[in-house]
């Protein structure tokens, strides 16, 4: 009897000693997982506990808080067995943001599983330098990364079809950005304030750049609009004053508003492929070079208004229409060539144009659709009496030229 219960406590010995060895091993090893990042991969619920809050609804977790020492931070895509969806702290959206000015984080990691995340997430989370977005997401919400100043890394998924407003407002150290081609709406401002934004690659099936959306990216110098783009809106392009060169391959139906590049002062170059209605260029004064493609159809009411440094421009066949003070004190432009398309030519499309000396009519425009002059002086449609000379008898199609100090054309052999 004896023999047995020392046997017995040699067995219970044994196994204390044991699970004494296995509690130090995971000690250590969760030591070695040490630092200050936030390594929840998987679904361990002791750490998931620690630095997260969260709740449950129809089997699927939303992470509403966090509490981590920050660093790395890697949202799980499990909690108890169940799948994370959401990361956010008021209902579907968000209000406040789960991380919102959280300086501590440094890096974020979200997973497949999550299909949102709200508004204000990581809004002014001014250490965060990298964010790797999982392809669940199908929406950027509202400044869900703005006023992150350090954010220089980050991808759009291909899922998603919506950048929202203030998405990246201020994100001052973000160098390039690729917009997949399943974006279809860039929304009011969403990268506006971007100051470091050099490169921008925007999808084919973009249809709109609302108000501001890149305004004051003042690093950006050059941008291709693509085909699937119908509106761009005011002051979109606003203040890019590193922007030299634009390439709009435009639609027949694309709508560009009047300020949308305004202070775009260093634009020297701009293609504009197809459109109904070129407009939004006044006043850049540092504009040199114009390239219309035999796919546009009018150019609208003060396109290149006072673009002083414009010397030349051609103006294809596929135009039917110039508008009201289309060229309009361009003081620098010296010649001029008119497609066989154009039927209509607006009050005062090339008044003031000081040095303009040679004008070329390739078709037939109708008295009817020749501004004429009147006792307004900007009506003029040309300066001196070209229009005259156009019309008469002996007019019509060719060359018409006058000398740089007279206001008397000639139409030559």
């Amino acid at each position: 009897m004896k023999k047995a219960f020392k046997l017995f406590g040699i067995i219970v010995l044994v196994v204390v000693i044991g699970l004494l060895m296995a509690a130090c091993d995971v000690v250590t090893d969760n030591d070695k997982s040490g630092g200050n990042s936030s390594s929840v991969d998987g679904d361990s619920s002791s750490e998931i506990n620690k630095d997260f809050e969260y709740s449950e609804a129809n089997g699927k977790i939303n992470i509403n808080g966090y509490k981590g020492a920050g660093g790395k931070v890697t949202i799980p895509s499990k909690i108890n067995g169940k799948p994370v969806v959401a990361i956010s702290n008021s209902g579907d959206w968000g209000s406040s943001g789960v991380f919102r000015n959280n300086t501590r984080i440094t890096e974020i990691t979200i997973p497949d599983s999550v299909t949102i995340i709200g508004w204000y997430t990581f809004s002014g989370c001014t250490n965060l330098t990298s964010a790797t977005i999982g392809n669940g997401v199908t929406r950027i919400e509202q400044a869900v990364f703005s006023g992150c100043t350090s954010l220089a890394s980050v991808n759009i998924p291909s899922n998603v079809t919506v950048l929202e407003r203030w998405a990246f407002e201020n994100c001052t150290s973000l160098t390039s950005i690729t917009i997949p081609n399943s974006v279809t709406t860039i929304r009011l401002y969403a990268f506006r304030g971007c100051t470091s934004l050099a490169s921008v690659s925007i999808g084919n099936s973009v249809t709109g750049i609302d108000d501001g959306a890149f305004s004051g990216c003042t690093n950006l110098t050059g941008i291709t609009i693509p085909s699937s783009v119908t509106s761009i809106g005011s002051e979109a392009f606003r203040d890019c004053t590193g922007l030299t060169s634009l390439n709009i391959v435009g639609n027949s139906s694309i709508n560009i508003e009047g300020s949308a590049f305004n202070g775009c002062n260093r634009l020297t170059s701009l293609t504009w492929q197809n459109g109904s209605n070129i407009r939004g260029f006044g006043g850049l004064t540092n504009l040199t070079n114009v390239t219309i493609g035999n796919g546009v159809t009018s150019i609208g009411t003060g396109a290149f208004s006072s673009c002083t440094s414009l010397t030349s421009v051609t103006i294809p066949n596929s135009v039917t229409s110039i508008g009201t003070d289309a060229f309009s004190k361009c003081t620098s432009l010296a010649s001029v060539t008119i497609g066989n398309g154009v039927t209509s030519i607006g009050n005062g499309a090339f008044a003031r144009c000081t040095n303009l000396t040679s004008v070329t009519f390739q078709g037939t425009i109708p008295s009817s659709g020749f501004a004429q002059t009147n006792a307004t002086v900007n009506s003029e449609p040309f300066p001196g009496d070209l229009r005259a000379k156009y019309l008469a008898a002996d007019g019509g199609t060719g060359t018409y030229t006058r000398p740089s100090d007279s206001n008397t054309w000639t139409k030559q052999p």
